[in-house]
C-alpha cells in the first residue's frame, strides 16, 4: 500500500506521490520494507506520419501510442561490470531524516533481480548548484515571491558550494557562472524584474540545453534547483519524453520547485488558436479545450506537474511546494541544503549484459516499514550514473 509521510513531506507537492511500497505482515517472522517508486516512461500519442499514409484514405488513420520503452537506436551489447552509485534520501513518517542506515539495511533492484551493494556513504565534498528560475510572462504575478524564495534557498549553501544562477522563458540565460559569493548571487537575483518577461517558456528546449551545456561542465557533485510550474508552450526543438531523457542520462539530482501560476491570475481565453503552429505535446492537451490560451488550460497545468514528478522519479530529487515554503507549512524544504547532505549513496554492482542506450529500472528497498525512499527510478546504460564508486 501507499503511505505518505504526514507533516513535512505531505505538505510538499499534491501532485506527487511521494511514497513508499510497505509490505504487509502475515505473520510476525516476516519483516516490513519501506521502497522507491521505479521510473516508468509515459505513453504518448505521436504525430502520425502523412507521407506514409494511404493517398487515397478518406479518413485519417488513428495516432498510435509511442512505446514507452522506445529508445534512440541499440548500442554495442556491453557486460555491465562497473559500479554505480546513486543518491537515495530518507524520511520517517514525520519528515525528519533518517541518518542511521548501513549498507546491510539497503537493498538495490535492477529489472527485478537483486544487485550486490558495495558500498553506502554520505558525500561531504562541495555543491555545485544550478538554481534556475523560470521568468516566463505567466510567472509575472509570482514573480516576488520566486525572487525572494531564491535568494532563502541560495543563503542555506556554505561558503564552500557553488552556485550559477539561470533564468528561462523562451531561451535560456545564464545570469551567474558558479560562486560562492554571495553578494554576487544576490544582486543577479534582485535584478530580475518584469522587464525581462518574455511569452513563450520552452521548458523541454531548456532542461536538453542546462543538461548538455551547463550541467556537464563543472566535476564534482551538482544539483539542479528547478522553480517553474512545468507548463511549456514553446519549445521546438525537444519534445517531453526527450527532454526528461536528457535529465535521465545524467548523474545529476533534480529538485523543482513548484510555482502556483495557475491560480495566481487569471488565464487568458482566446477563439482560433492555429493549433497545427503548436508543439505536438501542447496539440495533444489542447484538443480537450480548444478555446484556452496556451499555457492557460487545466490540462497543460496537469501535465507541467506530470512532467516536473517525472523529473524527480528519474533524478532522485523531491519535489517542493513553493507556496507550503513561503507559508512556513512545510521545515524540511526549508532547507534543502541539508536534504542534499543528507542523502545517502549507494554504489552497487549491476550484472548481465546491456546495450548503450537501454534504459534500466531501480528500486531501493530498506528494511524498516514506514519510511518514504526517494531514489533515482532508472538510468541509461552507458551514461554518467555509471560511474567509479564514492570513496
Amino acid at each position: 500500500m501507499f503511505l505518505t509521510p504526514r507533516t513535512t513531506l505531505l505538505a510538499a507537492l499534491a501532485f506527487l506521490i511521494m511514497s513508499t511500497v510497505c509490505a504487509q505482515q502475515p505473520t510476525p517472522t516476516v519483516v516490513s520494507y519501506s521502497e522507491s517508486i521505479p521510473y516508468k516512461p509515459r505513453l504518448f500519442k505521436v504525430k502520425p506520419d502523412k507521407k506514409k499514409q494511404d493517398k487515397n484514405a478518406k479518413a485519417t488513420p488513428a495516432v498510435q501510442p509511442q512505446p514507452a520503452e522506445k529508445m534512440p537506436g541499440n548500442g554495442p551489447v556491453v557486460t555491465e561490470d562497473s559500479p554505480i552509485t546513486i543518491p537515495v534520501s530518507v524520511f520517517d513518517s514525520q519528515g525528519n531524516f533518517v541518518t542511521d542506515l548501513k549498507r546491510e539495511n539497503f537493498k538495490v533492484y535492477i529489472d527485478g533481480p537483486e544487485a550486490v551493494i558495495i558500498s553506502v556513504k554520505h558525500r561531504t565534498e562541495p555543491l555545485n548548484v544550478l538554481l534556475v528560475i523560470d521568468t516566463s510572462a505567466s510567472s509575472l504575478e509570482v514573480l516576488d515571491s520566486a525572487k525572494r524564495l531564491a535568494t532563502s534557498m541560495a543563503d542555506q549553501f556554505s561558503a564552500n558550494d557553488k552556485i550559477s544562477v539561470l533564468r528561462f522563458s523562451d531561451s535560456l540565460k545564464q545570469l551567474v557562472p558558479l560562486t560562492n559569493d554571495q553578494k554576487t548571487i544576490r544582486t543577479a537575483i534582485d535584478k530580475i524584474d518584469e522587464k525581462g518577461l518574455s511569452g513563450g517558456t520552452s521548458l523541454y528546449d531548456i532542461t536538453a540545453e542546462l543538461f548538455d551545456k551547463y550541467v556537464p561542465a563543472p566535476s564534482g557533485r551538482t544539483v539542479v534547483l528547478l522553480l517553474t510550474d512545468g507548463v511549456d508552450t514553446t519549445s521546438r526543438r525537444t519534445r517531453y519524453s526527450e527532454a526528461l531523457m536528457e535529465a535521465e542520462k545524467s548523474d545529476v539530482s533534480v529538485f523543482p520547485v513548484y510555482l502556483d501560476t495557475f491560480n495566481a491570475a487569471p488565464r487568458p481565453r482566446v477563439q482560433g488558436i492555429n493549433i497545427a503552429s503548436l508543439p505536438w505535446d501542447v496539440q495533444q492537451v489542447l484538443n480537450a479545450g480548444r478555446f484556452s490560451a496556451p499555457g492557460s488550460s487545466e490540462a497543460e497545468y496537469a501535465l507541467g506537474r506530470l512532467y516536473l514528478n517525472d523529473l524527480v522519479y528519474l533524478s532522485g530529487g523531491r519535489a517542493i511546494d513553493a507556496n507550503s515554503l513561503l507559508n512556513g507549512k512545510t521545515k524540511v524544504a526549508t532547507n534543502i541544503a541539508d536534504e542534499i547532505r543528507q542523502q545517502y549513496y549507494v554504489t552497487y554492482k549491476p550484472a548481465g549484459s546491456a546495450y548503450i542506450g537501454q534504459r534500466k529500472h531501480l528500486k531501493v528497498r530498506v528494511d524498516r516499514p514506514n519510511l518514504a525512499v526517494i531514489a533515482r527510478g532508472s538510468y541509461i546504460v552507458g551514461s554518467p550514473p555509471s560511474a567509479a564508486p564514492v570513496k
